[in-house]
């Protein structure tokens, strides 16, 4: 299947500034890498959250929260479903360059075809380590310089190691990459319409591209690819893998003078008005990479390009893929003691939850000096008072009590009359007039 050529946009696209002021958030957080006091430089690629997605050298804190300045609300995603059909937006960050799995490219036609959707896909490229060690290496102390060129020099064996050996991306059916004799360093960056829109002096920091964007080659799908996992290495054979058959568009959007893309936008009419966009290398959009005007040219383009701000995920992936699964297939309806983690009954084992914290925090011990609680006198008459009530009421008779209270009242108070004294005298017989004695 022979694909379109790669096109050039008759459109004009101006870079906005108020996007790369707000870039300007991003570069300070990337600015700040290694700034804290802690002699260990985070360099874990692809997080985006958290501390190592801020202050990695290859995080991607500053490009997601870039994109919350601007209004869009972002999560993080760990796999593909029913769930995250909802999505405006997907900003995927392999930490490989393996193949691309059918159920994964089947996945995002059936989103992309919802309509006004985008997808940005990274290719990975060991990130910005080695660029960032060089840049450093005239302003650490002069005693410290020698350990910074051989960090460099390690980050730059890294990433000769993935460049020697030609790319296995390419199963998908949108595009393929091609492995670069040498890695180029982007001097000059152009538009769609071939203008010049920065050109890097001696000063300026020259990120590397290690891979080119091409229209896809399905002669040159790789079958197998090799999954190193902590304990073993398994290859998976990818022969059988289906791939695309929509016809698309391929658009260099930014490109060198070279004509090398660092920007690809791919579109196809099947798509609704959705489309994809493939930076050329992780390194052009990591922390460190918004430092740099190439960065933040090709993240304001990315941003700006994304359309209207809502719902945006980012997703990482390894070596052995993205799980794509349904929400209510049979594999993944929970059981048993999972069945508190499903909505609705979540939101009641929450509130067990804490119902149960607070019952702990209840009956923790007390610990320090015991305090001596008030105790209450055995001597006060009051108590027997109130004793003695409390059992003639519970008699229920009116005549009964106050026959026990003129009973206390005559003999232990000596009283012969009064509200409470009853008069115990007997009733005198009445006389009766007109009988005889």
């Amino acid at each position: 299947m022979q694909r379109p050529p790669i096109k050039q946009s008759s459109r004009r696209r101006s870079h906005s500034l108020r996007t790369m002021l707000l870039l300007g958030f991003g570069m300070l957080c990337a600015a700040s890498v290694g700034c804290g006091g802690s002699n260990v430089l985070p360099v874990e690629y692809g997080p985006s959250r958290g501390s190592a997605g801020l202050k990695s050298v290859n995080g991607f804190g500053g490009l997601r929260e870039t994109y919350e300045s601007l209004g869009w609300e972002t999560r993080s995603i760990n796999r593909l479903g029913d769930r995250m059909m909802h999505l405006d937006a997907i900003v995927w960050t392999p930490l490989d360059s393996s193949t691309i799995r059918w159920a994964e490219t089947n996945w995002y036609e059936n989103w992309l075809a919802e309509g006004e959707k985008t997808l940005i896909y990274i290719v990975f490229d060991e990130g910005s380590s080695a660029d960032y060690w060089r840049s450093m290496v005239p302003l650490a102390n002069p005693d410290q310089r020698f350990e910074y060129r051989r960090r460099a020099a390690r980050a730059q064996i890294a990433r000769d190691k993935i460049s020697s050996k030609p790319a296995e991306l390419g199963t998908q059916g949108w595009f393929s990459l091609e492995t670069l004799p040498v890695p180029q360093p982007i001097k000059t960056i152009e538009n769609a319409e071939e203008a010049v829109v920065f050109e890097a002096t001696s000063d300026d920091a020259q990120p590397e591209l290690l891979y080119r964007v091409v229209p896809f080659k399905e002669s040159n799908p790789s079958n197998r690819a090799t999954i190193n996992l902590p304990l073993t290495t398994v290859t998976a054979d990818f022969s059988d893998e289906k791939f695309s058959t929509a016809e698309v568009s391929l658009t260099e959007y930014l490109q060198t003078a070279d004509g090398l893309p660092l920007l690809t936008e791919i579109t196809s009419p099947e798509w609704n008005g959705s489309k994809i966009f493939v930076v050329s290398g992780g390194s052009l959009v990591t922390n460190y990479a918004l430092t740099t005007p190439q960065g933040r040219i090709t993240a304001a383009s990315l941003i700006r390009e994304s359309g209207t701000p809502g719902k945006l995920g980012f997703l990482v992936s390894d070596a052995t893929g993205i799980r794509v699964s349904n929400a209510y297939e049979a594999e993944n309806r929970k059981t048993g003691m999972e069945l508190l983690t499903v909505w609705p009954l979540s939101l009641v084992s929450i509130h067990l939850a804490l119902i149960g914290l607070v019952a702990c925090l209840i009956m923790l011990p007390i610990f320090g000096r015991p305090r001596k609680g008030k105790q209450k006198s055995q001597s006060d008459f009051s108590d027997h008072l109130n004793a003695v009530a409390s059992l003639l009421e519970r008699t229920d008779s009116d005549l009964y009590a106050r026959q026990k209270i003129n009973e206390y009242m005559r003999r232990v108070r000596g009283e012969t009359s009064g509200p409470w004294v009853i008069d115990d005298k007997p009733p005198q017989p009445t006389e009766k007039t007109g009988e005889s004695p």
